[in-house]
């Protein structure tokens, strides 16, 4: 298969003009409020290439011939050139990131759901709030955001119930890490990755997180008693430093550490020799033909770069484990 791509700057095609010039380009997608970011290397030995300006939309689609698959809208934030032989460097960064979102805040939230918090957030810059029933009715009893950008402080709260915050189709997303949605909600489709595909792979599996429960304080505004909830068993527990308003916050705490735990006792990286362009973080994957305690485990997309060259175009994955085992 023939690897093609198709990049517009502020509106115009610029992909005849760099067609022979492609040294590289590069996609990174991150998962949660971390920009994806793209790099394109050009050569511009004849030095006949204009420089685009910083700020400049630049629309990327990669894949292969007669089938290319759109991977978003960067804005154009570093922009080099060296020689010789001289070549031009561009790097984006994804245009979900509203400046409002970055601009330092205070208030206070006291009874509200998580579900109001978020829309709040998302009414204030312009998106649609958009996240997962089990985490839309938990009430929070106080949180204060001081001095703190909205995406740090949304983030915060997320981290609290192990849940991603992202940005995705000018909605302000909010689902439990792994839980392996679109930002329409939709459930993305598991895919099987054999080792046949992979070029190269590398699996690390750690005793650090082997926790088998969780203990929140938490301290009664009437009596001011200090209690301790359990999420999982108590045999090798990790206490939160963490106090906690009411019993049910704590529980919650708990219970997401605890998640949060099972989740990053292993982690798998692969190359794909034939590019995977559809590809988005969130995916679940099932690894078939590498040690049975590797193909066993449940996967999920963490991080994903595509690169495109003249030598063809691969994809490289970072997954997480999930929780329990493949079926």
């Amino acid at each position: 298969m023939r690897p093609d791509y198709k990049i517009i700057v502020d509106g115009h095609d610029i992909t005849p003009t760099i067609n022979g010039r492609l040294i590289g380009l590069t996609i990174t997608d991150h998962r949660g409020m971390t920009s994806d970011e793209v790099t394109l290397d050009l050569d511009d030995s004849d030095g006949k290439l204009n420089m685009p300006r910083l700020g400049a939309v630049i629309s990327v689609a990669i894949g292969f011939k007669n089938n290319l698959v759109h991977k978003g809208l960067f804005i154009a934030d570093e922009i080099g050139h060296s020689g010789p032989a001289d070549k031009m460097s561009i790097k984006g960064r994804a245009a979900n990131l509203t400046d409002t979102l970055k601009t330092q805040k205070s208030r206070s939230f006291h009874q509200k759901s998580i579900g109001e918090i978020l829309t709040t957030i998302a009414n204030d810059n312009k998106l649609t709030p958009a996240l997962d029933d089990t985490l839309a009715s938990i009430t929070i009893e106080h949180i204060d955001q001081t001095n703190e950008s909205d995406a740090n402080f949304i983030t915060r709260v997320a981290a609290e119930y192990d849940a991603l915050i992202s940005i995705k189709e000018n909605k302000l997303l909010m689902l439990p890490n792994g839980n392996s949605k679109t930002a329409t909600g939709k459930a993305i489709a598991e895919i099987t990755i054999t080792r046949s595909e992979g070029d190269s792979h590398n699996y690390s599996e750690n005793e650090r997180n082997k926790y088998t429960g969780v203990k929140a304080p938490w301290q009664d505004s009437q009596t001011g008693q200090l209690t301790e909830v359990l999420a999982g068993e108590d045999s090798t527990v990790k206490t939160l430093s963490k106090s906690y308003p009411t019993q049910s916050e704590a529980l919650n705490a708990a219970r997401s550490e605890l998640q949060r735990l099972a989740r990053g006792k292993a982690t798998f990286s692969l190359t794909l020799v034939i590019g995977r362009p559809d590809m988005i973080t969130e995916t679940p994957v099932k690894l078939s033909g590498y040690k049975n305690q590797i193909d066993q485990q449940k996967w999920v997309v963490k991080q994903i770069t595509h690169t495109l060259n003249d030598s063809g175009l691969t994809t490289a994955l970072e997954l997480e484990n999930g929780q329990g085992e493949s079926k």
